[in-house]
């Protein structure tokens, strides 16, 4: 990177009744617990001094180190040492420090990640940014991903919280951060409760998205109807078995023909009374002819008695009627 500039701070002790907390300009919020900065700070006190830009009137605005001094300002201290840097300081520099300084520190949560290249996007030309932003800590750079990550920073509501509490992954948030406001909240509301997995959570956001449509509805309709409520609210169940339930309700939805024929298949398996061992294993989407029997054995023995009853099994009616393609309001 060659975006470091000259910087002329020097340390000084800073009133905190001159410093103005309500000025986030400087701000990259990690949306995470800080009990272990304050315990830290309590035993050992501020050993790595706040950045803090001097304005007239003998104000400062924070750079680095919010929670810094935010803590100082709770145990009601009156000074904190800090690297203070004059009014006419660069703030385009001083902001890439500071994101520089983020970049080679401790892991970032996405919603630091957003943030950070929201504010270099403001400060570094956009033919540069993707080449600067390649490989930072798993920011994705590709097309588009960059204006993602910008609408994530900018987008208010439950999103930045979310990801900074890693209640939902980076693919699900970039897709929804796309959503008006009320229909993200509303995914957001489902998926904490649900807790799933990344790539779940990414087949989910698509599968509405793809109901809504179908539907033409908005997609908090889509999310509030009172199945998938339901399912979300019920006390009896984990967020695993609530998970696999929703992600039934919403192939059935989105795929009816295909959902009732597979619910035809199974309750037709069910009648077929087929042999312990063998398995009829349908098509893919139940498209094509090609069909598959599987058999489970032990030993040679088994093996033979499980062949006559298979043998038994394809001459009877029943595979028949499992094979047949005329399962009315099925046809795609």
């Amino acid at each position: 990177m060659d975006w470091k500039a000259d910087m002329r701070g020097f340390h000084s002790p800073v009133e905190l009744e001159s410093v103005d907390f309500s000025e986030r300009t400087f701000a990259i919020r990690r949306f995470s617990p800080s009990d272990a900065l304050h315990r830290s700070l309590d035993r050992h006190g501020i050993l790595n001094p706040p950045w803090v830009l001097s304005e007239r009137a003998g104000r400062f605005i924070i750079v680095d180190g919010f929670k810094r001094l935010e803590w100082a300002r709770d145990r009601r201290l009156q000074s904190v040492e800090c690297m203070v840097f004059p009014a006419d300081s660069d703030r385009a520099a001083l902001m890439l420090n500071r994101i520089e300084a983020r970049l080679f520190g401790p892991s970032l949560n996405a919603a630091e990640k957003a943030q950070i290249v929201s504010k270099l996007a403001c400060h570094v030309p956009a033919e540069r940014l993707p080449r600067e932003l390649g490989g930072m800590q798993g920011i994705v750079s590709r097309p588009g991903a960059v204006e993602a990550w910008r609408r994530a920073a900018d987008a208010g509501g439950a999103l930045l919280p979310a990801l900074g509490a890693e209640e939902i992954g980076e693919r699900a948030a970039l897709e929804i951060v796309k959503w008006d406001e009320a229909d993200r909240d509303a995914m957001i509301a489902l998926l904490k409760i649900l807790r799933c997995s990344s790539s779940i959570q990414l087949e989910i956001v698509e599968r509405v998205d793809e109901i809504s449509r179908q539907q033409g509805r908005s997609r908090r309709e889509v999310l509030h109807e009172g199945e998938l409520t339901r399912i979300a609210a019920d006390p009896g169940a984990n967020r695993r078995q609530k998970t696999q339930e929703i992600r039934e309700v919403l192939r059935r939805w989105r795929f009816p023909r295909l959902s009732a024929r597979a619910d035809r298949f199974a309750e037709e398996l069910v009648d077929a009374s087929l042999p312990g061992g063998i398995e009829v294993v349908p098509p893919p989407s139940f498209e094509g002819e090609d069909w598959q029997l599987r058999i489970d054995f032990s030993d040679p023995e088994q093996l033979r008695l499980r062949l006559e009853a298979a043998e038994r099994f394809a001459r009877s009616p029943n595979l028949v009627r499992l094979m047949r393609h005329d399962v009315p309001g099925c046809r795609k």
